[in-house]
């Protein structure tokens, strides 16, 4: 969309506003539109959790809700030269040969005279027509348009979460992927903890523990081992001991709970715990408040 004024001026266009979607050739810049915000669900066009910010130095995929103190990142984008300052982010797709299109976000540094970017996926047909969106559930993908023989549909070509990913970038990094609350292992959300134990996953009754009182004498915690928590990658947490970082949860009534790195000695607090993803690695530590009435032992997964 396009909009002039009575003498004919150019006023506006859509293309410089992109809202959750880049199309090819439409950018994120440091004097503009520097970022996407999710939809809140595929039917209700309103702002949600999720957004995709291009920073002075880097792209990074941020969760943020009413709870939430500030932002936090559950991805970045990886670049490959030193970035000074970003002026621009493009989504781009080049022709790499006759058969294969490289999709590309490029970006324009002021403090170099080359660009830098960062490879998404390399289609076996035109991509020009094609669409990188910030999808409601968190997760980056890119749609792209097949005109071949066989096919004649708009095709998933680059996603950011996927569960055969070997990094530990699969949909158990996304925040709201079991919901409310839930334990996850490579995208799927499989368990409810409780100060019962483990029971079975349900997006409708799986809930973070209701307290009643701030007060420290109402409530405990109840131990998860070997979970980790959507947040912990793309923030450096504070180091402390697992005991301070614990009663500073406590003394914090916002603070639902708490994770903890046993070998790095890293503490992270717990505004919105959501996903938690099942690691078996035992000196990741979830410390999860609950209410007094039901006060049970350690879960070790």
């Amino acid at each position: 969309m396009v909009i002039y004024d009575s003498s004919g001026k150019f006023v506006w266009q859509s293309f410089d506003s992109p809202t959750d979607t880049l199309l090819v050739g439409q950018s994120l810049k440091a004097n503009g539109q520097n970022k996407l915000v999710s939809r809140k669900s595929p039917s209700v066009n309103a702002n949600g959790p999720y957004s995709l910010v291009m920073e002075a130095k880097k792209l990074v995929l941020y969760y943020t809700t009413n709870k939430t103190p500030k932002p936090i990142a559950y991805y970045e984008y990886e670049f490959f030269t030193k970035i000074t300052q970003l002026q621009s982010m493009t989504f781009q797709a080049v022709e790499d040969s006759d058969t294969t299109w490289g999709l590309h976000m490029e970006g324009v540094d002021s403090g170099s005279q080359f660009n830098v970017s960062t490879f998404l996926s390399r289609p076996k047909h035109n991509a020009t027509l094609s669409f990188l969106r910030l999808e409601s559930d968190g997760n980056v993908r890119v749609w792209s348009y097949s005109t071949l023989a066989s096919s004649t549909a708009w095709d998933v070509t680059y996603t950011a979460f996927t569960n055969a990913d070997t990094d530990g970038n699969d949909e158990c990094r996304l925040a709201e992927h079991c919901g409310e609350f839930g334990l996850c292992k490579k995208g799927q959300c499989n368990a409810c903890p409780s100060d019962k134990g483990l029971l079975g996953w349900d997006e409708v009754t799986c809930k973070t523990p209701s307290l009643t009182s701030c007060d420290p004498k109402t409530f405990h915690y109840f131990q998860i081992e070997g979970a980790d928590s959507f947040m912990t990658k793309y923030n450096g947490g504070s180091s402390t001991t697992e005991k301070a970082c614990g009663d500073k949860c406590t003394r914090d009534c916002k603070c639902l709970g708490f994770f903890y790195n046993r070998k790095s000695s890293r503490c992270w607090l717990g505004y919105e715990l959501k996903t938690l993803t099942r690691t078996g690695d035992s000196s990741l530590i979830a410390y999860v408040k609950a209410p007094n009435a039901n006060k049970n032992s350690a879960l070790a997964i």
